[in-house]
């Protein structure tokens, strides 16, 4: 991991790999050094801690993003060492890796001195125009009726997680980065059903990926539904940011699998709703425009003589009256679905808010009773032992506003359980509450690409009518 991070973030200078023994201390330690851009000092803090993120444009340009380097600390901790990092902004970083060993019981290993000087430091230079967004071979051609996916994250784990999570109902293709995701958009290959997008990237970030695909593209949610993904903090904004910049949807890491399924199964189903319903749109208006046309005499006549004449003009024009009425009878059953389909939008995005602000006050509650759970564990620990001979306390109703426990110690015990209790029912409440959010999303998805496909209907009715009744040639 700590070579891997090296070579991703170090775009020219070295990276250097050497070992050490330190016979004094029993350790042996061994160095991971590159010219990168270092880390803050800020970040230092917290580099070790699972899903944390150093900001720099939102572009990825240090370690410490994802789980990678919480896991490495976690297994040198297992073997009794840890590891330390040094850092200058500018000039590189250096992860050292402290190892417990005894050096007593080497039975009978010995290291030559050319050995030792050809094998205890490595250094490999690394130039400043490397191969990077070069898209990687072996993509899966088209097989069976799984959909197509196109996950772009430049995490290795990260990318097997999406294949073991969705590999049974997908058929993967990985981009590491933005420009593989275009450059396979733009290779001609089959088109991805979905992509799955990082934000935090080298290069493109995921906010700058899915502003092309929408903005500079042309690229609707229907002919490419973007889910993000991302442990970027805070999370609130990430979020609020990605649907800002065109995505489809959004979900934090670590994500559920299930719930990843079944979000990705809606966007699914809507896209195939929304594509058949064009396809018949265009059907129904192909036919209605052929059964229009005029058809060419079987064979010369004489013309009819002039009562036949005004009859069949007659019939023509009450036909095109009917048609004319037919059609506007249809565009205004659309528009009408199309406004209940706004309203219920609306309506769902006013729950998703209520939702939300249920589920903020929620968390506020709970910081609060875990704020008063210490104070009663304080103050429990704090009160004089029940002497044997008093009498006992008499009981007293516990509200939530009380703070004083004086010196009673069943009182306080009594009040931590309460606050227990009610520490466990924000939680239960805190868990509905975040189910609902995610159903909200996801209704309020619907009702916006059922909406959204109704207009384009609208707009290609009155094109074709516009173009038909202008006299202009139809294609």
């Amino acid at each position: 991991n700590l070579v891997t991070n090296a070579a991703k973030f170090t775009v020219s200078g070295s990276i250097q790999i050497s070992a050490r023994e330190d016979p004094e201390k029993n350790n042996l330690e061994i160095d991971v050094s590159d010219t990168g851009k270092g880390i803050e000092p800020e970040a230092l803090k917290r580099i070790f801690e699972p899903f944390q993120q150093t900001e720099n444009k939102d572009s990825r340009s240090f370690q410490g993003i994802g789980l990678g380097l919480s896991v490495a600390m976690s297994i040198a901790r297992l073997h009794g060492g840890e590891i330390r990092v040094a850092s200058k902004c500018g000039q590189g970083s250096t992860f050292t890796v402290v190892l417990p060993c005894d050096f007593s019981k080497r039975a009978g290993l010995t290291l030559r001195a050319e050995d030792g000087a050809a094998n205890s430091k490595a250094q490999v230079k690394v130039a400043a125009a490397q191969t990077r967004g070069v898209p990687r071979s072996g993509v899966v051609p088209p097989s069976g009726q799984r959909p197509l996916a196109l996950s772009v994250d430049d995490d290795d784990i990260n990318q097997e997680v999406i294949e073991q999570t969705l590999g049974s109902e997908y058929r993967i293709v990985r981009a590491m980065n933005g420009m593989e995701a275009f450059e396979y958009l733009d290779s001609g290959k089959e088109y991805p059903s979905i992509m799955l997008l990082d934000v935090m990237m080298p290069g493109l970030t995921g906010f700058q990926v899915v502003r092309e695909i929408r903005n500079k593209r042309g690229i609707s949610h229907t002919q490419l539904p973007v889910v993000m993904l991302s442990a970027r903090s805070p999370q609130d904004a990430t979020a609020n940011e990605a649907f800002e910049s065109g995505a489809t949807d959004y979900m934090q890491k670590p994500f559920s699998a299930n719930i990843l399924k079944q979000r990705l199964n809606v966007i699914h189903e809507v896209r195939q709703e929304v594509q058949k319903a064009e396809l018949g749109a265009v059907e129904s208006y192909k036919q209605g425009l052929e059964n229009q046309q005029p058809q060419a005499p079987a064979q010369a006549a004489q013309p009819p003589p002039p009562q036949e004449q005004k009859a069949e003009e007659q019939r023509r024009e009450q036909a095109d009256s009917a048609q004319a009425a037919a059609r506007a009878e249809a565009i205004e059953k659309l528009e009408k679905e199309r406004d209940e389909f706004k309203v219920q939008l609306e309506a769902q995005q006013l729950e998703s808010a209520n939702a939300a602000a249920e589920l903020q006050r929620l968390l506020g509650d709970r910081d609060r009773i875990k704020a008063a759970i210490a104070a009663a564990v304080a103050a429990a620990a704090s009160a004089p032992q029940p002497v044997a001979d008093a009498p006992a306390p008499s009981a007293r109703y516990l509200s939530s506003g009380e703070t004083s426990m004086g010196g009673d110690l069943d009182a306080a015990e009594s009040k931590l359980a309460f606050y227990k209790a009610e520490l466990e029912l924000r939680d239960r409440q805190i868990k509905e509450m975040r189910a609902k959010v995610d159903r909200n999303k996801c209704e309020a998805y619907l009702q916006r690409e059922r909406a959204d496909a109704i207009d384009r209907e609208l707009r290609f009715i009155r094109q074709l009518r516009g173009r038909f009744s202008g006299g202009g040639a139809v294609h």
